[in-house]
Formats: C-alpha cells, sequence, structure tokens
C-alpha cells in the first residue's frame, strides 16, 4: 500500500504542476523556457483510460478535446488542453495540436504509445494514481494558487527573471525542457504556499515536490522500457478472464454439442498445454479499451511479431487457424480461432487463468511457463 500511496503523491504533484505550467504558458515562452515539442500522457491501464480521463475533468483548467482539429476552439491560454488519441488521427493533425502556439497541449493514450504518434515529452502514469476525489481537491488548490498569482505579477516575473540562477536549474542543465518547466512551477507554487506557511515549511514543501518531479521522470524511465502493446494485451486478457465469471474453460476434445452454443456466444476459451483458443470475436472484446487508439489488424500483427500468437508459417498473415473438435457433431467441426501460446498468460501468483477456476479444476495443467515477454523490435 505504500508504493501505492507514494505513486498517487507524484502523479497528484504532477497534474499540480502541469497544471501551472499551462497557466504560465506565454511567459514562459517570452522567457525561452517554451516546449519544443507536446507532451504524451502514457496511462498504464488502457482499460481505465475513461475513468482516468474523467476525473481529469473535474480540474476547472484542464480542457479535453475530442478533436485534434484546433483551428475552431478559443480557448484561454492558461488551459491545459487534452486530448484522447484515437486510431485514425493523421499524424500531421496530432503534430500542430501538440505544437499550437496558443496553449500547453497533452495527448493521452492508455496501454501503449500508438505508432502514429509523433515524437513527444513522454509521461508514464501508473494505475490507480489520479481518482476522483484526488482530482476534486487539487480542483480546489489549483484555483487558490492561480488566483494568488494572477494578483501577484511581479512576484511571478521576480522570480521567472532569477530563475536562470538559482540551484535548481543548474542542478538541471541536462534535462528536458518539460522538466524545467516543472522546475519553475515549483517556484511559482512556493509564492503561493510561502503567503501562509513559514519559511521552513514551505522550503520543505518545495523538497517534496523536486522529489516528485525526478520520480515521475524515473518512473517513466523505468516503464517506457517495459511496456508494450504485447504486455498490455496479456493483461487485458488476464483481467477479462478475472472479471467476467460466465467466461469457460475447456479442451477442444470436450465440446459437444451444447458446449458449442457457449462457443458460438463467446462465452468459451479452449485450451491445451501449449495454446489458448479464443474466437475472434472475443478477443476484440478483451482487447477493447486498446480499439479506441489502435486498429485490431496492428493489434494481430503486434502479436503475431512478438510470438504470443501462431500462425500459419506459410500464410503468416492469416491470423486465425482452425482447430479440430472432435466430439461435436455440429456441421463446422474445425472453427477458426486466434492460437495464443499459452505460456506467456500466467498471473503473478503463476497460476494459468483456467487454474483459478474452481469449476476447471479437472483440468488443470501446472507444467512449468515462461513468464518472460518477448522484446519486440
Amino acid at each position: 500500500m505504500e508504493q501505492i500511496k507514494s505513486e498517487v503523491e507524484i502523479v497528484a504533484d504532477f497534474f499540480r504542476l502541469l497544471s501551472l505550467a499551462a497557466e504560465l504558458y506565454e511567459p514562459l515562452k517570452i522567457y525561452q523556457y517554451g516546449l519544443t515539442k507536446g507532451i504524451c500522457l502514457l496511462f498504464e491501464e488502457a482499460d481505465q483510460l475513461d475513468s482516468l480521463i474523467f476525473n481529469l475533468k473535474q480540474l476547472e483548467d484542464v480542457e479535453i478535446i475530442y478533436s485534434p482539429k484546433t483551428s475552431k476552439l478559443n480557448l484561454p491560454n492558461y488551459k491545459l488542453c487534452i486530448y484522447a488519441a484515437q486510431k485514425y488521427d493523421k499524424k500531421d493533425d496530432i503534430h500542430n495540436f501538440l505544437t499550437s502556439p496558443r496553449y500547453l497541449t497533452a495527448v493521452i493514450v492508455g496501454g501503449s504509445i500508438p505508432d502514429n504518434l509523433p515524437d513527444t515529452y513522454k509521461v508514464f502514469l501508473p494505475a490507480n494514481c489520479f481518482s476522483y476525489s484526488d482530482a476534486r481537491d487539487l480542483d480546489s488548490e489549483i484555483s487558490d494558487i492561480k488566483d494568488f498569482l494572477r494578483s501577484h505579477p511581479d512576484s511571478m516575473e521576480n522570480e521567472l527573471d532569477l530563475f536562470e540562477t538559482c540551484t535548481d536549474f543548474m542542478n538541471a542543465s541536462d534535462k528536458p525542457p518539460l522538466y524545467i518547466q516543472l522546475l519553475i512551477a515549483a517556484k511559482m507554487y512556493c509564492l503561493w504556499h510561502r503567503s501562509f506557511h513559514s519559511e521552513y515549511e514551505t522550503k520543505s514543501r518545495h523538497s517534496l515536490l523536486l522529489q516528485s518531479i525526478q520520480n515521475i521522470f524515473k518512473l517513466t524511465e523505468e516503464n517506457l522500457d517495459t511496456i508494450d502493446l504485447s504486455s498490455t494485451i496479456i493483461k487485458l486478457f488476464l483481467n477479462y478472464t478475472e472479471n467476467n465469471p460466465e467466461i469457460r474453460y475447456a479442451t477442444p476434445d470436450e465440446v459437444d454439442e451444447k458446449m458449442y452454443r457457449q462457443l458460438e456466444r463467446d462465452n468459451l476459451i479452449l485450451f491445451d498445454h501449449s495454446f489458448y483458443y479464443v474466437s475472434e470475436t472475443l478477443m476484440k472484446k478483451i482487447c477493447s479499451p486498446l480499439l479506441q487508439s489502435f486498429r485490431w489488424l496492428y493489434i494481430k500483427e503486434n502479436l503475431r511479431i512478438s510470438e504470443i500468437l501462431y500462425c500459419n508459417l506459410c500464410q503468416d498473415k492469416n491470423y486465425t487457424r482452425k482447430k479440430a473438435l472432435p466430439n461435436c457433431l455440429c456441421n463446422d467441426r474445425r472453427p477458426r480461432f486466434l492460437w495464443l501460446r499459452k505460456k506467456y498468460f500466467t498471473f503473478p501468483d503463476n497460476l494459468a487463468p483456467e487454474e483459478r477456476r474452481p469449476y476447471n479444476h479437472e483440468n488443470l495443467s501446472r507444467n512449468s511457463r515462461n513468464k518472460c515477454l518477448p522484446d519486440i523490435r
């Protein structure tokens, strides 16, 4: 629990400072601290992305938009403008959005970064990191801070004049511009904090903000190298089968006429020692959180390249293969499935999905499994 609490505080501080950086968008450009490219917020859990976006809407100065084409938008320059990337977005539209000269912009994606996204400053956001109550509390504080800063423009200007010679800046000479902007935002936060706290308390709070800046970049660096689309799909598969008790497991030779009806309703996953056999329709349901940002063909190709999806060697782009059902008397005894290599699908307790279901106890298979995901190059 302590780790979760720490990440919640880090993310709250990040959005606190990012909102202040949006407030300072014009002054930062004037003082040549503006960003040279946009921000990509990569949220760990694709199936929780809608919830995170809803929580971000609780911040008054965050504007969630539904198209990257901003020519008709008339927003004040202190807004933080966020767009949830879609799979059919044109790269030029996203680039133009992320380099808007009018306000600070960011795209948000879940699970993995789409291939049509231009180069950005990437920030990784862990799961369960920003709740509705977190957002409501933060909104109230940010409103107070911005009211204070707008009432003290001379103090803001003085901080910007002195920033180039301050210790924070000198120690961050090798950091990207987004890091520098967050450092400046932390300075502005302390102007407000000092107005009703002691100097000692303000220095302590400033130190914690600097730690949060360091930690959000550390989290990003650690996770960008390990998170990929295939690992997200596996996580979605495990979550879906865990949270949908109507999903049953069976071996191919167990499928009779009655059980075949469950296959048709996409409530049955077949398995043996080597594979899970999943209908394409069911797999689309499992991957639905990703289908907002990724084409279905791209998802299947990613699984094939990562060797999670087993394809016909002579037709590697035919992603489904037939599987015989020897005890089924239906007309189609060899329906098509996506053949997923079973060794990649285990829960943290080292149990396979079917092993966690009490009604599948007769089908337990405890062969050793490779828990490492393949790298996609």
